[in-house]
């Protein structure tokens, strides 16, 4: 017992002398504007909303347009082309052979390209990309 009190007051005595040393240091405070993360968009069918990947599902990893990957090696590009366009659409996909379309309108992620757009979405539209607000800080 006396031998854990001994290590207690030593350890309070580091902690003092951690704390002193601490206090005799000037800090000089930094103002560091946080902004939110931005929401998870949902983009109306053949609208186009633009998005960083950091801030989307980690499980997103191809363009469905080029079937390229959008982090290579699975790390996460830098900027700009961390930046992609999502839409949501029937996906279209093969499954033993036979071309099929969801039933249901999902969220696909592209490169920031009008090739990978239009193969996506033949009537893609430069003009129907939109910036969120939210998204802007974080440019």
């Amino acid at each position: 017992m006396a031998a854990q009190q001994g290590i207690r007051s030593s350890n309070l005595a580091q902690q003092g002398i951690l704390i002193s040393n601490v206090e005799s240091h000037r800090v000089t405070p930094t103002i560091q504007t946080q902004y939110a993360i931005p929401a998870r968009h949902k983009p109306n069918p053949g609208s186009f909303i633009f998005a960083k990947l950091a801030f989307l599902d980690p499980r997103v990893s191809l363009c469905y347009g080029c079937g390229d990957q959008l982090k290579p090696g699975g790390n996460l590009p830098s900027p700009p082309d961390d930046l992609v366009m999502t839409t949501r659409l029937h996906r279209r996909y093969y499954k033993k052979g036979q071309l099929q379309v969801s039933p249901e309108i999902k969220p696909v992620y592209l490169h920031v390209s009008s090739y990978c757009a239009q193969s996506a979405y033949k009537d893609f539209n430069a003009a129907s990309c939109q910036l969120p607000d939210d998204l802007r800080p974080h440019l």
